[in-house]
């Protein structure tokens, strides 16, 4: 009989007492910042919130951590798990793009809710609401402007008359276009004589080669010197742009006998 108690005795204890004790959280403490607090540029702004999560407590075995990231405009992402087995600290982040035409300014927040998926002596764990504000830039069409080059080839001429001379020019519009634009465009001559008026459409900006001749010299006329000038304009009224002139393209002209 004295060994039949002295084992349930025995047993007793061993159930007040287990083995082994299970891990106890005593503490979560998480923390969260916004990168950057406040957003001023053209949008949609990308805000990076990064954050750590410090457990503490007696580690006897694996915890189970839970994270997520709760908003201010009410959404909440999705529930992240990771596993520890001593104290320590987790560094996690998420990110947030928001702006545009139809949100060119908001004030919000992002809050980081931790805690461990099992009860073991510690619910949850919320930072501090790190806050965040957008403003975002109006954006500013390019001012639409047009320009013109004018060069001409050769120079300076020494041959047999009558010389040609080319003239090669560029019609250069820059900024924003936002429509198709006609541009009138001619040739002013050193002369007095004026070529025909010419017609450029233009979609989208860039630089539109044009070019033209003049044949002269001889007998009555053995040497010159002279230029043509490139002269464009909108055929419609654009954003106040008018009349403009390329630089004279000068040249000179000799007349070598045959």
């Amino acid at each position: 009989m004295n060994h039949k108690l002295a084992f349930a005795a025995f047993a007793a204890v061993c159930l007040a007492f287990p083995a082994s004790a299970e891990s106890t959280v005593t503490n979560v403490v998480s923390t969260l910042t916004a990168a950057p607090p406040a957003f001023s540029g053209a949008c949609p702004a990308r805000i990076t919130f990064t954050g750590d999560i410090t457990v503490q407590g007696r580690f006897d075995g694996p915890v189970e951590m839970a994270y997520t990231f709760l908003r201010s405009d009410g959404a909440t992402a999705p529930i992240t798990y990771y596993t520890i087995t001593a104290p320590g600290t987790r560094t996690v982040s998420t990110t947030w793009t928001l702006g545009g035409p139809g949100l060119p300014s908001y004030s919000g927040w992002q809050q980081l809710k931790a805690w461990p998926t099992r009860h073991l002596g510690f619910g949850y764990s919320f930072s501090p609401k790190a806050e965040f504000r957008v403003a975002c830039a109006t954006a500013t069409p390019p001012r639409l402007d047009i320009g013109s080059t004018l060069y001409a080839v050769p120079r300076a001429y020494n041959d047999r008359c009558p010389g040609v001379i080319t003239f090669k020019g560029e019609i250069i519009v820059a900024g924003a276009v936002p429509a198709p634009m006609e541009i009138a465009y001619t040739f002013l001559r050193s002369d007095n004589a004026t070529g025909p008026v010419k017609y450029l459409t233009v979609t989208h900006p860039g630089n539109y080669p044009v070019e033209t001749t003049w044949t002269l010299g001889g007998p009555g006329l053995p040497r010159y010197t002279g230029w043509e000038q490139l002269k464009i304009w909108p055929t419609h009224h654009d954003g106040g742009i008018g009349t403009s002139f390329s630089p004279k393209a000068d040249f000179r002209l000799m007349c070598r006998p045959g």
